[in-house]
């Protein structure tokens, strides 16, 4: 579980800077929102699976991403359509059989994914 949060801390960060633009503004996923990247969350279409998987995982505001006090719970629907219109229906399928058929994560696996991660940041922190 430590790694599997270390390794989230760091995919959500990626996800959330990946886009920004130079004043580290970037837009919810689903509603379209223009937040800086430190105010968004990691946004899932997939739970519990694919989580660190690039193709599973975008910016999302606070109420989009969030349950209960108005917030709608991943905006699940929203997501779903609009994956459909950037990538495809055959791609948002492909996500989808993925997500039901991937095995967890193994500890190594999730070692090297934080590895990644870590580098992939550390050059879009360079100046």
């Amino acid at each position: 579980k430590l790694w599997w949060s270390k390794c989230w801390k760091l995919m959500s960060e990626y996800v959330r800077r990946r886009d920004a633009d130079l004043d580290g503004f970037n837009l919810c996923f689903t509603c379209g929102r223009k937040e800086h990247w430190k105010n968004l969350q990691g946004g899932h279409r997939h739970h519990r699976r694919l989580d660190f998987d690039e193709r599973n995982i975008g910016p999302q505001c606070r109420q989009c991403n969030m349950q209960g006090h108005g917030g709608l719970n991943g905006n699940l629907g929203e997501y779903e359509r609009r994956l459909i219109l950037k990538f495809g229906m055959e791609w948002t399928e492909k996500l989808r059989l993925d997500a039901n058929t991937s095995p967890p994560y193994t500890l190594e696996e999730i070692k090297k994914h934080y590895a990644s991660l870590e580098a992939e940041l550390q050059q879009q922190n360079a100046p």
